[in-house]
């Protein structure tokens, strides 16, 4: 087994280590036929809009995707036949759907699955096509900064509520996290000078990769970047980012009536706004597609701010992730069987290009 592949496997069974502790976590203690009576009284009529909002939100991103790669320059074309004008909106699509797939077979994995599925397909540059994925990553952060800031103001209340009945005292050593991190980067400092200077040879063949791989990569990659300056249509992505971002707040609050716990928990869409946010920071932990994360912070909000028993805070939890899992990972499947592109394609593509530009490097910084 090569390195790289040990760490593959190292990173992906710890996210499910971590996914299967935080599951444990989130549902210890939940008395179980409370949560299947939720379930078997839920108004499943309310799947109809659920699934066209899932459905309108990510058609949405797919418009705003093409806006960005019409704007890449023909240097991120990898031949003649691409033309980032010319891309369907169903190769788009079919891209986005086996990301948010992958997402949920290894953490962190989906923009790499979706960016080398465009790229591989329309014959473009893996990095010009990651940097408009980090583009619209960019205008998603954004919207979920302000998503955080107005949602815990508007529940500040709650918050103020809980910490007056079980206040919260930091440990004493956390006054000293300031001082520790500045020794830290003091010794991370003075190894990386005591390297640079007991090896020269290592210290010259860094910098010639750095030039020879390296910066053409951060070039085509700018050349992503610099789409959204560039876009003929800002307007355009603004209301695709709202449009999108609106659905995800319907999205999160109609579990809520389908439940029947929105009237009696006093939830409404300011609510779901602010409980959509603190969701959305459960996506951060590197566990595949949120699973356990999610479930966790969303249970534990929903019991701190709105008193809500676990078992229905459970419900909600796993009817909300599960939807998108259902969804996601059912397209993605019949993306990936009507281009006949498999995953294992697309991660021999992008071995391909990794030892293809580690040779040229390397081959160019010796002579």
């Amino acid at each position: 087994m090569t390195t790289q592949r040990l760490r593959t496997w190292l990173f992906n069974g710890g996210g499910m280590v971590l996914a299967a502790a935080l599951l444990y976590l989130a549902f210890r203690g939940i008395q179980w036929e409370a949560l299947v009576d939720a379930f078997r009284h839920a108004n499943y009529w309310w799947l109809v809009p659920l699934t066209a909002l899932v459905l309108g939100s990510n058609v949405l991103r797919v418009i705003r995707w093409q806006l960005l790669l019409r704007m890449l320059p023909d240097r991120a074309h990898r031949s003649i036949e691409a033309d980032p004008k010319q891309i369907g909106f169903m190769t788009a699509f079919a891209s986005t759907m086996i990301g948010y797939m992958a997402n949920y077979v290894a953490p962190r994995a989906g923009e790499f699955a979706r960016t080398g599925h465009l790229a591989l397909k329309e014959h473009l540059r893996f990095s010009s096509v990651f940097g408009t994925v980090v583009v619209e990553r960019m205008l998603d952060t954004a919207v979920l900064a302000v998503a955080l800031i107005t949602g815990l103001w508007y529940v500040r209340g709650r918050i103020g509520e809980f910490l007056d009945a079980a206040p919260v005292q930091l440990p004493p050593w956390m006054g000293d996290l300031a001082f520790w991190g500045a020794l830290v980067a003091v010794f991370a400092a003075l190894l990386a000078m005591i390297g640079a200077w007991l090896f020269p040879n290592a210290t010259r063949r860094t910098r010639a990769w750095y030039r020879l791989v390296v910066r053409p990569v951060l070039h085509h990659f700018w050349d992503g970047i610099d789409t959204l300056r560039r876009t003929k249509h800002p307007w355009a992505l603004v209301a695709t980012t709202l449009g999108m971002w609106g659905g995800y707040l319907l999205m999160a609050y109609i579990p809520f009536r389908m439940l029947h716990i929105a009237a009696p928990y006093g939830i409404g869409l300011a609510d779901a706004w602010a409980l959509m946010a603190i969701g959305a920071l459960g996506l951060l932990v590197p566990a595949p597609g949120g699973l356990g994360s999610f479930h966790y912070i969303t249970i534990l909000a929903l019991g701190v701010l709105y008193g809500m028993p676990e078992a229905p805070a459970a419900s909600y939890a796993v009817l909300t992730h599960a939807a998108q899992l259902v969804f996601y990972t059912g397209a993605g499947a019949l993306c990936i069987l009507a281009y006949g592109t498999g995953l294992r394609e697309l991660r021999k593509a992008s071995s391909r290009a990794a030892e293809a530009a580690e040779t040229t490097g390397t081959a160019r910084a010796d002579s």
